[in-house]
């Protein structure tokens, strides 16, 4: 790894040295589900330590959201438990659900829960737990926050996720405490203690995708310029080789560019149109199947 004078001047930027650097991070293996049950009842603060650092090193928001679930539902002895995050589309904010235990090995959409709606929806505007003994499906439940269990709760232990500045993050919800019995004070207090640590943890995923992702696509654009300055002989190899690279940057299935006339009448002409389709897409998977390449393309002059 290379040596620095100094710190960089952010966590972002030390998220993209760590990822340049290609150093792995220590992987710690998950304990069986029926080691953690025992070892919460023969010794709790071993469990809540070995819980705390089964999320410590996990940068993956994906494992990391699975553990999470895993542990608060052990941790208060319920019988399942949701998790949603916080995602800001533009001004409007929304609680996607990240997982539910009753889902585990499925692929269940995910369910979106307006800011202030539901449950959920009011603990992440309030910023307070919701502990409810005998949850009524029709006065608590909106249709989409049900759908994600399936279950009518007889009770149920609400709480938000803060970052390090106290600004919710996300909500945890665990349903039905194992006997039957309601949860208690303790158990709130203890679940919200674990949340703590689980909001640093979210955090320090999110950075490190949002790094991976902006370092990506710094590589892909790099690699544009890189075609554009290696390949000038042929506008149709330069247009091509953009339109691929754009593919792969966006993530979309189709790409277009259009080439228009010099000429300054009124009437927009195009003297050349490109077309490129990724086979993964409808359009390309019908095209494939009549003996296409790896991607379509069509040139069209005018």
């Amino acid at each position: 790894m290379r040596k620095y004078a100094s710190l960089p001047p952010s966590s972002g930027n030390m998220l993209s040295l760590l990822i340049g650097s290609k150093i792995r991070l220590p992987r710690r293996t998950s304990k069986d589900v029926a080691f953690l049950y025992e070892l919460r009842r023969t010794n709790e603060r071993d469990f809540f330590l070995d819980i705390v650092k089964d999320i410590a090193n996990d940068l993956d928001i994906k494992s990391l959201c699975s553990k999470i679930l895993q542990n608060i539902k052990i941790l208060i002895d319920a019988n399942h438990s949701v998790l949603f995050l916080v995602q800001k589309n533009k001004s409007v904010k929304l609680l996607v659900s990240k997982g539910s235990d009753a889902y585990a090995h499925t692929d269940i959409a995910p369910v979106q829960v307006p800011w202030g709606k539901d449950i959920v929806g009011q603990v992440a505007l309030t910023g307070e737990a919701v502990n409810i003994t005998r949850t009524n499906k029709e006065l608590y439940y909106n249709g989409e926050a049900s759908r994600l269990t399936s279950l009518q709760g007889d009770s149920l232990l609400c709480l938000p996720i803060h970052d390090s500045e106290g600004e919710v993050i996300g909500v945890a919800q665990v349903i039905n405490k194992r006997g039957g019995a309601s949860f208690s004070k303790d158990d709130e207090k203890l679940i919200e203690t674990y949340l703590t640590f689980c909001g640093i943890a979210i955090v320090n995923a999110q950075l490190f995708e949002d790094s991976r992702r902006e370092q990506e696509k710094n590589k892909a654009l790099l690699e544009v310029v890189h075609d554009l300055f290696e390949e000038q002989t042929s506008l149709d190899k330069i247009v091509r080789k953009i339109m691929q690279r754009t593919l792969r940057l966006l993530k979309c299935e189709r790409c277009s560019v259009f080439l228009l006339d010099d000429n300054e009448a009124q009437i927009v002409k195009f003297t050349k149109i490109f077309d490129l389709i990724t086979p993964t897409s409808n359009q390309g998977q019908k095209r494939n199947k009549r003996g296409a390449d790896y991607q379509q393309d069509r040139w069209r002059s005018l």
